[in-house]
């Protein structure tokens, strides 16, 4: 080796690791990474570092879901991506008693939040209801909001209905979603969505 290497050695090779990126559906929850807590909101990306010698575990807690866990096994350099997928555990069936206050929520934050998910409500209604010709049509949402900050319940009026399946879908879009906490017990909010549903079959003659 010259004098310069012996002096000055060039710095170890960096131990072999792995990076992960996780997404959950729906996008909100705790992510925890190897036991560290990554973010709140439900995305992360270029979690660098990673061991590749032991499992690293993926955990994800949501209020109102079951909590997601799994390890997994990686090799250096791999660049893997995670999409837990929630189940939801809330029945959001809340339907305010007698002695229950309604409070006055700030419309314009909940109004937001619920309109934020407008691509995941109509790809619920497309999931359920899928076809190539189709026809834009409103469904009106009504939602008791609860105090603590979440929708407790979501129910469908008019004349276009999501099937059962959708509903579903949508409201475990909407349970995910955190609203500005306020007095009193619950508040009602009423949206509408436009959104593409199969056409109707042609009439034969």
């Amino acid at each position: 080796p010259t004098l310069a290497e012996v002096l000055f050695p060039p710095p170890p090779p960096p131990p072999p690791s792995a990076t992960m990126h996780v997404k959950v559906d729906p996008p909100a929850g705790e992510i925890h990474v190897d036991g560290r807590l990554i973010t709140s909101g439900g995305e992360a990306h270029d979690i660098v570092g990673l061991p590749v010698d032991r499992p690293v575990s993926v955990r994800v807690l949501l209020d109102g879901f079951q909590t997601w866990e799994k390890e997994f096994e990686l090799e250096d350099g791999q660049e893997l991506t995670v999409a837990p997928e929630m189940i939801l555990t809330d029945p959001m069936d809340y339907d305010p008693e007698a002695e229950h206050h309604q409070g006055n929520m700030d419309r314009s934050a909940v109004s937001e939040a619920i309109r934020s998910r407008a691509g995941e409500v109509q790809a619920c209604i497309t999931e359920h209801a899928p076809g190539e010709e189709r026809i834009d049509r409103t469904i009106e949402l009504t939602a008791h909001v609860l105090a603590a900050g979440h929708i407790g319940s979501v129910s469908f009026s008019g004349k276009n209905i999501p099937s059962p399946g959708a509903i579903h879908c949508i409201k475990r879009q909407l349970r995910a979603l955190r609203v500005p906490i306020f007095q009193g017990d619950y508040d009602i909010a009423r949206e509408s969505f436009v959104v593409s549903f199969p056409s109707p079959e042609p009439s034969t003659p």
